[in-house]
């Protein structure tokens, strides 16, 4: 039993010396913070998670992130799980399967299957490898994520990126699959681990708005919330020639030809949610929050 024992060990320590160590993302009784942003039809929006202790599922070890906000509204609650060397990473809720999010021991051409319904579900290979503040940093030939950028339907890329130590710039949940609300771009800002700031991308949280809202006071939609029909009245000078309802990923749900200054637009087919209702007016846009329940 003895010599088991060491040769069980001495294939491990040649596992370890012959592999690469990486730095986890939540080391042991660790306190962790993520800071997120994501798109909202006026600009961005921000939500926290912490690291806020263990648990075991299906007798696995898991790390539990929860939205330290509790407002529930997209996501609240997950769990990470790391390898033995720490250059993997899994994640789950309590309705996912387990996937996983992150491969630090990928070279440049090494695939992993992005399993996520919105912004496309295929394998995406690694294009480069970075050192980025002695952190090992992977990039993937995957945009994430996708959205209106501009007046004129310019998209705004970031590639996804694996980033020791940290997780991806898609946060935790990228690979979960899309309830039609929680998963629609979620990208990491800040991390503080036991309080002190190790990472930082501000820039990628700059999300454009589609367009400043355009003469907004002689354009009108009621009623709002609405669940079946809505009646758009409009003023100003210059022609209307088109109404779009698009979802918050910048998805085109529904396009109508504008044909007079007052406009009914049926919406039953359309599910519940928060949406933009886009006008064009002559080369521009207006743009109104639309709720539909």
């Amino acid at each position: 039993m003895n010599k088991l024992i060491l040769i069980v060990v001495y294939l491990v320590l040649i596992q370890y010396l012959s592999g690469q160590v990486y730095e986890p993302i939540i080391s042991s009784n660790q306190s962790v913070e993520f800071n997120v942003c994501h798109p909202v039809f006026d600009g961005t929006a921000n939500e926290s998670f912490q690291s806020t202790g263990d648990t075991i599922i299906s007798n696995t070890n898991y790390i539990i992130i929860e939205d330290v906000n509790f407002t529930g509204i997209y996501f609240s609650k997950g769990y990470l799980r790391q390898d033995s060397l720490n250059s993997k990473a899994w994640f789950k809720t309590d309705d996912s399967d387990e996937k996983l999010i992150m491969d630090l021991a990928m070279e440049v051409g090494d695939s992993i299957f992005i399993d996520n319904e919105m912004y496309g579900s295929r394998y995406s290979t690694a294009v480069k490898i970075d050192t980025v503040d002695s952190r090992r940093v992977i990039e993937l030939d995957y945009i994430y994520p996708r959205m209106l950028a501009t007046q004129t339907d310019t998209i705004k890329y970031r590639p996804l990126k694996f980033i020791e130590g940290i997780g991806t710039n898609g946060f935790l949940i990228y690979q979960l699959e899309d309830n039609g609300i929680r998963n629609y771009g979620y990208l990491l800002e800040t991390v503080f681990k036991d309080g002190i700031k190790v990472y930082e991308n501000l820039e990628d949280c700059k999300f454009p708005v589609s367009t400043d809202e355009l003469n907004s006071e002689e354009f009108k939609i009621y009623p709002n919330p609405t669940n079946d029909k809505m009646r758009i009245e409009y003023s100003g000078n210059t022609k209307i020639t088109k109404y779009e309802i698009i979802d918050l990923t910048g998805k085109i749900i529904k396009s109508v030809k504008a044909n007079s200054s007052i406009q009914n637009i049926e919406i039953q087919d359309v599910q519940n949610g928060i949406y933009i209702l886009r006008a064009q007016v002559g080369s521009e846009f207006i743009l109104k929050k639309l709720l539909v329940n």
